[in-house]
């Protein structure tokens, strides 16, 4: 990954390019098999500049096989800790950093992912971890997608590609430290999960935590 900001800059104005002037898209092809494929659309060269120089985008694609990207995660895991990324988690929940929310989850996918070769699973992923399609390779990966759904949404968790971005990121990130409100929200937030049946599923809690302050998706 080229080196960029050693901390980004998370300013409206960058994350507004971002979030308005980047879009990916897949596009069906007019033709009687319905295939298709994915557009990219990015900021005028200005813009893209400016959040490039804020450290919110990227210039290039990260292509990476099935044992690159395990390697890059456990690398990505190292150093980090629970403590940090709680806090992290707790700051987000009234200022709506996404981006900070979003590591909790990336740290629990990676910290004790296992080094492993890639193993074909049936036909398709790896035994392991389920990435690497039928032979370890894995498409080119736009890091101003990732990064767009970071910001947005607190991103994609379960997905070994954008966790190990996020924990990449995570360590540029602006800190903030929990407020009481954020505290607050934390205990209202464990206080509601203790009390619900022992088989409730994470999707089926999700919509009831009304508490925390997000994105129409819930993040």
């Amino acid at each position: 990954m080229a080196p960029g900001p050693q901390t980004y800059d998370p300013t409206p104005t960058a994350l507004r390019i971002l979030a308005r002037s980047y879009r990916q898209e897949w596009v069906l092809a007019a033709d009687p098999f319905g295939r298709g494929h994915m557009e990219t659309t990015m900021p005028p060269p200005g813009q893209l500049a400016e959040a490039v120089a804020a450290g919110v985008m990227f210039t290039e694609i990260r292509d990476l096989d099935h044992d690159g990207w395990i390697h890059s995660a456990r690398i990505a895991a190292t150093g980090i800790t629970a403590r940090e990324v709680g806090e992290a988690f707790l700051a987000s929940l009234s200022s709506r950093r996404m981006d900070l929310r979003s590591a909790l989850a990336s740290y629990a996918l990676l910290r004790f992912l296992p080094e492993h070769a890639f193993a074909l699973y049936q036909n398709w992923g790896c035994a392991d971890c389920g990435i690497g399609g039928c032979d370890g390779t894995v498409l080119p990966q736009d890091l101003n997608h990732f990064s767009q759904a970071r910001f947005g949404f607190a991103g994609s968790p379960g997905e070994i590609p954008y966790a190990t971005f996020d924990l990449e990121q995570f360590r540029r990130a602006p800190r903030l430290q929990p407020a009481d409100a954020d505290i607050a929200i934390g205990q209202q937030m464990i206080d509601f999960l203790r009390q619900l049946p022992p088989k409730t599923t994470a999707a089926q809690a999700a919509p009831n935590l009304k508490m925390i302050p997000g994105t129409r998706s819930g993040a």
